[in-house]
């Protein structure tokens, strides 16, 4: 075992889940915009409280989610130059989308 605090192994655990986040499959790769909010959300701890394990079906029904129910951030973000201009969209978005992700 390992005497960690709290603190390191948060930081260690959203190591680990920032590392399933970049895996993506062979020819699949995830758009700039959709990377972007994932990154995000994970700077900002929206995926602190799901399993490593669980880190890839999350990211792939965020995907979804806004594919279909917010397909104009992602033409936004694709469009801007900084994240200022959207980021109480991608708040908003993330907020919406935690409260419906089990």
């Amino acid at each position: 075992g390992s005497d960690l605090d709290a603190a390191t192994k948060a930081k260690l655990d959203r190591g680990a889940r920032i590392v399933e986040l970049f895996k993506q499959q062979q020819y699949q790769p995830k758009s700039l915009p959709v990377m972007v909010i994932s990154l995000y959300a994970m700077q900002k701890g929206y995926f602190d409280d799901v399993a490593v394990d669980r880190i890839k079906e999350c990211q792939g029904k965020l995907e979804e989610y806004l594919d279909t129910r917010k397909a104009p951030l992602l033409e936004k973000l694709a469009n801007e130059k900084a994240l200022d201009n959207v980021e109480a969209d991608i708040k908003s978005a993330l907020d919406d989308f935690k409260a419906s992700w089990k």
